[in-house]
């Protein structure tokens, strides 16, 4: 998977002539140029549809918060295209948060209301990467509107570091009834989607469209949507949903705290099919669903005519249920896996391996009567035939869990990504697992062979010691104190992360002496020390260096040197001068 991604970036990102850059900004103004950082356009919907900009052009969005022009519910039209040499970028200008504000719409006449789209008018665009862009407050105003933060069709399309909240609806929503793509969602979150009014028939419960992530297609089999390391949490409805019949991956994805309101609350809700198809339609891997209302994965398939082939590969669920809503009557499990009217042959194209479902409120796995599927090295099969406590985790706190991501919009660098329902060193779940092809987890750490059960696989959270190397030290400038002994010495200001066991001065009348000529031994550890240099002659030009010995080696300080004596007659006095300063005098 990582291959394919940086695949995907350097064929997404090249472009074979210079292209030319525009800009937006919230003091900026529709009727300039947009051309450079100084005369910038005011709106999201000018860069998106102005014919000025071009395929292998890169519109920056400055930080700030832009609202809405736009009121008839389809919200900003995304127009423009690449092409598969030269992709479209639309990004944040690097360091800056730009978010789209769409609190101010009041849908009338219309029952959509919508942040970015490209349905109204039928636009296909391709080859157009987004990155770094926040949508927000795309409200529910009356029971009946649709709302969703991004409604795209079709188009081969990457979204990065986008995020959505305070939908009443959807958030990132991906649909190919019109035409095949690949839609690619790599390190984007969304959280806060839910409708909170009720849309007939009377069984859409409040909440229940609300979902950070969806993919639909109902009318074929084309369309590709992949789902990197992105998180959904605090939705009415599912974090994840992908139904119909285009193929759909997470990888490294995390759902938690779905089901806020009265919708089902799955975190990973694989959706059903219309069409029979041979072909593989779902993957989900090393992906973590957690207290989530419902079920933490399922197949929501229940008796479907038709059954969709997948690979639920190392995925950890973990706590779902324990809402204590009386209103919920359902039972919630880590893993739900549903009867269809589909031949056993086909069911058993459902394939579960490595997975860990731990302390969900009503069990780790449930079966629909008459339910089949493939499995092995699951938390609940034998083999691995392990008891899953809370002793196998490093931690099961997950404190932290909604923290911002780092600068690179990498998974958050605390304790609940590092440690939450990471294998312990002694967990009977470490290595317990067969191969199924994976490289990475979901913390990008590689897989042990075999690989353990769960999104993680162990590995020791210490801090490797960095490896020890010379000492760093200085010499200190001579004097004589006797016409045969003189004074030097040195500071060593950096062990090396080593020990210190021998430290002093050496010197020779050959330039850079070394522990081999002549040497003192003054102390051990870091720090100021002084030398005395014995047996010298005053007429001999000295070379002296500091040393400093550590388990790596001897390091040596600057080198100084003793210049020759020189004697001066001045009157009825004889004045010696070291180094050209004079030290005394000589009747």
């Amino acid at each position: 998977m990582k291959k394919l991604i940086i695949i995907l970036f350097l064929f997404l990102t090249s472009s074979i002539f210079a292209q030319n850059d525009w800009y937006v900004a919230t003091d900026g103004s529709d009727s300039n140029t947009g051309a450079d950082i100084d005369h910038p356009w005011a709106t999201w919907g000018k860069a998106f549809t102005s014919t000025s900009v071009q395929p292998g052009d890169t519109v920056y969005f400055r930080g700030g918060v832009y609202t809405m022009t736009v009121t008839s519910g389809w919200g900003y039209e995304i127009e423009r295209s690449g092409t598969i040499t030269d992709t479209l970028c639309y990004f944040n200008y690097p360091g800056e948060v730009p978010i789209l504000d769409c609190g101010n719409v009041t849908v009338t006449g219309n029952n959509r209301n919508y942040g970015l789209s490209n349905a109204y008018k039928g636009t296909i665009i391709n080859y157009v990467k987004f990155k770094g862009l926040t949508v927000r407050n795309v409200l529910q105003t009356d029971y009946d509107v649709e709302c969703e933060a991004w409604h795209m069709v079709s188009g081969h399309l990457v979204f990065e570091r986008c995020n959505v909240y305070n939908i009443g609806g959807r958030g990132f929503y991906s649909g190919f009834n019109y035409s095949d793509g690949e839609h690619w969602y790599i390190n984007c979150d969304g959280w806060n989607c839910s409708n909170p009014q009720p849309k007939p028939p009377s069984r859409y419960l409040p909440g229940n469209r609300g979902v950070a992530f969806s993919a639909q297609n109902f009318y074929s089999t084309v369309g590709h949507t992949y789902y990197i390391n992105c998180r959904a949490w605090k939705c009415g409805d599912q974090g994840f949903s992908p139904s119909g019949d285009q193929y759909c991956e997470c990888d490294g994805c995390w759902a938690f705290l779905n089901g806020i309101d009265k919708g089902d609350g799955y975190g990973f809700k694989l959706g059903w099919i219309e069409f029979y198809s041979s072909s593989l339609r779902r993957v989900i891997k090393n992906c973590v669903s957690v207290y989530n209302r419902a079920h933490g994965f399922s197949t929501n398939d229940n008796g479907y005519p038709n059954v969709c082939h997948m690979n639920i590969y190392n995925n950890t669920s973990y706590h779902n249920g324990y809402f204590n809503d009386p209103d919920w009557p359902h039972a919630s499990y880590g893993f739900k896996i549903y009867n269809t009217s589909a031949s056993d042959a086909e069911e058993l194209e459902r394939k579960y391996r490595n997975n860990l479902s731990y302390a969900n409120e009503n069990g780790d796995i449930s079966l629909s009567s008459g339910a089949l599927y493939t499995h092995e090295y699951n938390s609940w099969d034998n083999p691995p035939g392990v008891t899953i406590t809370d002793a196998d985790f490093l931690s099961v706190d997950s404190t932290g869990i909604t923290a911002s991501r780092q600068a690179d919009g990498s998974l958050p660098d605390n304790d609940c990504y590092n440690k939450f329902l990471r294998l312990s060193s002694t967990s009977l779940a470490y290595q317990a697992g067969v191969d199924v092809g994976l490289t990475y987890d979901a913390v990008d750490s590689l897989w042990r062979d075999p690989p353990s059960i769960g999104a993680y696989e162990y590995y020791s959270q210490e801090t490797p010691e960095e490896p020890a190397v010379l000492s760093e030290i200085t010499t200190f400038r001579p004097y004589w104190q006797t016409e045969t002994t003189a004074i030097s010495g040195g500071n060593v200001f950096d062990d090396g992360g080593g020990t210190v066991d021998q430290r002093g001065v050496c010197w020779s009348t050959s330039p850079l002496p070394t522990i081999a000529d002549e040497h003192t031994t003054d102390g051990t550890g870091t720090g100021v020390f002084y030398s005395e240099m014995t047996g010298l002659n005053q007429n001999w030009v000295y070379y002296i260096r500091a040393y400093a010995t550590n388990e790596v080696g001897t390091a040596y300080g600057n080198q100084m040197t003793f210049r020759e004596n020189q004697i001066l007659r001045v009157g009825n006095k004889i004045l010696r001068l070291i180094d050209g300063r004079i030290l005394n005098t000589m009747k």
